[in-house]
């Protein structure tokens, strides 16, 4: 009986590892499939359940269907599936970690290594299913065979995810979060499926469903706290674009029916105006001039919001990134000067991009102004720019008064403000610094500390010579 309990106890065990698994495959796929990376840890992940498939089909499935005398046409489907996702799980979990590695790392693969890299790493896997013996469920793989490529692939993929750089605080704390998820399970498995079999302590698998459940819990914390590879940014981002869709329709509506409305005002406030003057009744032609004030500001206020919030067309032309953060700077300068604001400037030799010069000289303009308004008794902005493989970056860092959590994670929407009642402050200049990097296929991304500082950070596509 307790032998019984035991065995359905370990299905009940695998059962949930393969869910919370191919659960993980399914949700980092419908979130970010487009990113290559995103891909290839799915892959890594989905190996894994299907590990966890072998055992439940091995263990559970064909046992009861035995019982039940099911046809053994059936039999033998259910162990080749058995079998597939058992060599799947062996093979494909030290492939798909160092490809996933590769691309985390941003090891920049081009022109023919983007498709070679690819099938040379699968030789050795491919290698190995060749001389596969026949399978069994404590051999199912040749371990001392296979341990030769399999600890290598682990241990340089485990480098490359330690030794990538991030250049800001939230972007390194997403990192290390993310490793905290990948790596252990990573290396606890090389150790369980891999290491320790091949030494001659069979079927360590089964520990590995202390790992899981270590890993799916950072994985839930990770995302909904922190972001995980950045896919917490991702659905607020989508959140935004959607809001952003949303207003400019709006905001063109609006601005047709009220500048119509303001048009028709003006002019018979133009023809009280003219009858005032002739019949000299000078106080209904001061009425009319507050009137007719009130109307031109209603106009020029909805013209601006439509000129912030109206759909992109861009202009693009080969332009130095560094070259527009000096323009905003010297149309800046007297009101850095009148704040006894001292800038530091850190340029790298090259940031070109193709891209609009007028728009993102607005959209830098909106962050360098939000940092000036941050240090009203003065202080120091930061510019740094840099270039990676395949971008030009951006850092924009004041030690301000800094931004709450909570105001962090809305101030890229539309009209949210955290300076209410200044004059000519819709809320709308970072909205607009974001439509700008993303219409040039970039990212802004914010950071902010209360008391310290905030760190804006546009991620612009480069032009490689």
């Amino acid at each position: 009986m307790n032998k019984v309990l035991g065995s359905l106890l370990k299905e009940l065990i695998m059962l949930f590892v393969l869910i919370i698994l191919w659960g993980i495959t399914s949700l980092l796929l419908i979130l970010d499939a487009r990113n290559v990376t995103t891909r290839w840890l799915s892959g890594f992940v989905f190996c894994g359940g299907a590990g966890a498939l072998a055992v439940v089909v091995g263990d559970g499935i064909i046992p009861y269907m035995e019982v039940q005398q099911t046809s053994e046409t059936w039999i033998l489907v259910l162990s080749q599936i058995q079998v597939t996702a058992s060599l799947t799980c062996y093979y494909g979990l030290p492939y798909t970690f160092l490809m996933f590695a590769i691309h985390y790392r941003r090891l920049g693969m081009t022109g023919i290594w983007r498709s070679v890299i690819p099938f040379l790493l699968l030789i050795p896997a491919l290698v190995s299913l060749w001389f596969t013996p026949e399978y069994s469920e404590e051999y199912p793989v040749h371990f001392y065979a296979i341990i030769w490529w399999v600890v290598p692939y682990m241990t340089i993929g485990t480098i490359f995810i330690l030794s990538r750089k991030e250049w800001t605080r939230t972007a390194r704390q997403i990192h290390w979060m993310t490793s905290l998820v990948v790596l252990p399970a990573a290396l606890f498995v090389t150790v369980m499926n891999y290491i320790l079999p091949s030494l001659g302590f069979i079927q360590m698998w089964k520990y590995n469903t202390v790992i899981v459940a270590f890993a799916f819990i950072i994985f839930l914390i990770t995302l909904f706290n922190y972001g995980f590879m950045g896919i917490r940014v991702l659905i607020q981002k989508r959140q935004l674009d959607s809001t952003l869709r949303a207003i400019t329709s709006g905001t063109a509506i609006l601005n047709h029916g009220i500048k119509n409305d303001v048009g028709k005002m003006k002019l018979f406030c133009e023809k009280i105006k003219n009858y005032a003057v002739k019949t000299e009744q000078l106080e209904l032609e001061e009425d009319i001039a507050v009137i007719m004030a009130s109307a031109n500001h209603i106009q020029e206020m909805i013209r601006r919001v439509h000129q912030q919030t109206q759909d992109l067309m861009l202009q693009t032309e080969k332009t130095n990134l560094a070259d527009i953060v000096d323009q905003v700077l010297m149309s800046l300068e007297p009101r850095i000067n009148d704040q006894q604001i001292k800038i530091v400037k850190n340029y790298s030799p090259s940031t070109f991009l193709s891209g609009d010069p007028i728009q993102l000289g607005e959209a830098i303009t909106n962050v360098v102004v939000n940092a000036i308004e941050a240090m009203p008794e003065g202080g120091v902005i930061k510019l740094h720019t840099r270039q990676t493989k395949k971008h030009v970056e951006l850092d924009i860092v004041d030690n301000g008064m800094g931004i709450s959590n909570k105001d962090l994670a809305l101030v890229l929407e539309p009209f949210y403000t955290t300076k209410a009642g200044r004059n000519n402050n819709y809320g709308l200049g970072l909205a607009y610094s974001y439509q700008v990097a993303k219409k040039h296929g970039g990212t802004l991304d914010m950071m902010s500390t209360i008391g310290k500082g905030t760190t804006v950070t546009f991620r612009l596509p480069r032009i490689v010579s």
